[in-house]
């Protein structure tokens, strides 16, 4: 993951309220969607 990718995740997590449950969740499909975009 890079430094961008990295930035997303934590703008999910500064701005999170309501949603510490799917957090997780989140974090996961967002790393997945960038090992598929961009394996290496």
């Amino acid at each position: 993951m890079n430094e961008k990718e990295q930035q997303v995740i934590d703008l999910f997590k500064s701005r999170q309220t309501d949603y510490d449950e799917e957090l997780s969740n989140i974090v996961r499909i967002w790393k997945e969607f960038c090992d598929i975009r961009s394996p290496y």
